[in-house]
């Protein structure tokens, strides 16, 4: 622990030994109350002026402390049900307090309260009231001193009035449009923000590097949402306006401070699949591909069913040799296909030069019954569907034996038991050109 921490610590330990001896907070007691606790020698008042700001719902601009002479002064936002616990911290729209921080627990919201640089003391009129120093947006309080008030060691000999210090809070705010309200409207979401002054960048703070160069692509997304998959960043809610690299905040434009970028995602954990990140498949992956993919030194097993998501984004699956042997079938028949039963989904993908092997287990004897031979799937389930799906220059490949032999229910070759045609958008190519069904090789 360095000594700068032990120190805090220290002081942080001595204010609150300090509170407990000398300060009765805040507003929470009648007149009676608070008469009898002037009496008992709490007969210095500490008023906090929000400047603009409230505390809490209530709408108020101003709150007060008593404390006892020589006493410091209650740190709003101090986490201590016997002393402070009605000392809030103000909030203000479009604004934040100078220099403050946003704890994660009452630990460190009692070390940011007593660290705080956002009070001053502040002049006062005859009736209490603060001074004002200039007009419009340059009208500012007039301080006694330019320093804030050191809650650790800054000590209340009278009556005094704390204000708050403002900055104007300028915002990059990341959204969602996710559902629909009651009136068949874009329900608007806010994943997170961030506080920046005009001029200030974001897309350092959402892309990832590769060679010192921000990476537009869904696997550099450098920033994670629960619920989501993110895969881009744009200016419009319709997702047509991508958001330029080097975006810069505005400023004040027609009385707004934000700037909302808008979010494309998938909902759900999905793993983005680009040559770096290879796959096996499994029953259920989620995957986005982000370029095309090469198979050629990575292992695939064939499914006996399938329902996860693919999205293939435009891009391709290639150079796959997927083996199965024609093992004895645990009933009537053993099937062979890629997804085995379908109930996921594939959304543009492509695959190019597979080839689904099946063959003899080499030493067999006797029968050893039907093999059910397709590419794609055994059959489509209630909710598998195909949308834009494109099969080039791929083929199945057979060794016939006399221990088995293999049929072919759908007549394309794709599936084995034809699927409604809605739910099955493929196109089958070779050599560029669409064919009626996948090609056959008998070994």
């Amino acid at each position: 622990m360095n000594k700068l921490l032990k120190k805090i610590l220290f002081l942080a330990t001595v204010m609150v030994v300090s509170l407990t001896a000398g300060i009765f907070a805040s507003c929470s007691y009648g007149l009676d109350q608070e008469e009898k606790k002037k009496q008992e020698g709490y007969n210095c008042t500490v008023t906090y002026d929000a400047n603009g700001g409230a505390f809490g719902g209530s709408g108020a601009t101003r709150t007060y402390a008593l404390v006892k002479e020589n006493s410091p002064a209650p740190a709003p936002g101090y986490v201590d049900a016997t002393t402070q616990a009605s000392v809030k911290v103000p909030t203000r729209r479009d604004y934040q307090l100078v220099g403050e921080t946003r704890p994660a627990n009452d630990n460190e919201k009692n070390t940011a309260a007593m660290a705080s640089k956002s009070w001053f003391l502040a002049e006062t009129d005859e009736n209490g009231n603060v001074v004002y120093e200039g007009e419009g947006e340059n009208r500012t309080p007039k301080l006694l001193r330019a320093e804030p008030w050191d809650f650790v060691k800054d000590r209340v000999t009278k009556d005094i009035t704390l204000v708050a210090k403002w900055a104007k809070v300028y915002r990059y705010i990341l959204c969602v449009t996710d559902g629909e309200d009651e009136n068949g409207d874009p329900i608007e979401k806010e994943l997170r923000s961030y506080s920046v002054q005009p001029g200030a960048t974001i897309a350092d703070k959402l892309y990832n590097k590769k060679n010192n160069e921000l990476v537009r692509r869904a696997d550099y997304i450098r920033i994670t949402a629960s619920g989501y998959t993110l895969l881009d960043f744009y200016m419009d809610a319709e997702l047509t306006q991508p958001m330029p690299l080097d975006i810069s905040h505005p400023g004040t434009v027609d009385g707004v401070n934000d700037v909302k970028i808008y979010v494309k995602y998938l909902k759900g954990k999905f793993d983005i699949i680009s040559n770096e990140n290879v796959r096996m498949l499994t029953s259920a992956s989620n995957w986005y591909l982000v370029e095309d993919i090469d198979l050629t030194n990575v292992e695939w097993t064939m499914q006996s069913s399938f329902s996860g998501q693919i999205y293939g984004n435009g891009f391709a699956f290639k150079n796959a040799t997927i083996t199965s042997n024609a093992m004895k079938p645990s009933g009537a028949y053993k099937q062979h296909s890629i997804f085995g039963t379908m109930n996921g989904l594939l959304d543009g993908v492509t695959f190019e030069n597979f080839t689904l092997k099946v063959q003899t287990q080499f030493g067999a004897t006797g029968i050893i019954g039907e093999q059910r031979l397709a590419f794609l799937a055994y059959q489509l389930g209630t909710k598998g569907e195909f949308k834009n799906v494109t099969v080039k220059d791929c083929q199945i490949s057979r060794k016939d034996s006399t221990y088995y032999t293999s049929t072919f229910g759908d007549e394309t070759g794709l599936f084995y038991v034809t699927p409604a045609t809605e739910k099955a958008q493929i196109t089958i190519m070779e050599s560029n050109a669409p064919v009626q069904s996948i090609k056959i090789v008998t070994e």
